[in-house]
């Protein structure tokens, strides 16, 4: 007997599954893989393993974001709003922002509710 892992193309996936049906014991373990880097899955059943363009840390997901989406300034609740589009806790949007500010990726201006960060894009060309 033997334990087979392998990556397939979301499209594909429902086919692989039924091929697998009446060969394969139990029920196979799908691990989705989000944001693939370049063209990696799709080079073909003989091409390296596909490979995450990030870590998937929270802080690493809104760099990405802001990186993206070029804001030049932002509030806490831009952030608070990413994280729940995501699936994420509208309360580690604190945490997060700090690492931003650690990172240099955010500076904070203002004080209260009036409190705005800027957005650093010289470190977010870096991701």
């Amino acid at each position: 007997m033997f334990k087979v892992a392998f990556f397939v193309d979301d499209a594909k996936l429902a086919r692989a599954l039924r091929n697998l049906t009446g060969v394969s014991r139990g029920a196979p373990e799908v691990i989705p893989i989000v944001n693939v880097e370049g063209e990696e899955a799709a080079e073909g059943m003989h091409g390296p393993p596909p490979k995450a363009a990030g870590n998937g840390s929270l802080t690493d997901l809104t760099l990405r974001y802001l990186a993206h989406h070029k804001p030049t300034e932002i509030a806490i609740k831009y952030v608070q709003d990413f994280l729940v589009s995501q699936g994420k806790s509208r309360g580690s949007a604190t945490y997060v922002v700090s690492k931003l500010i650690e990172a240099g990726a955010l500076k904070k201006h203002g004080k209260g509710t009036g409190t705005r960060y800027r957005v650093n894009h010289d470190v977010l060309k870096g991701e």
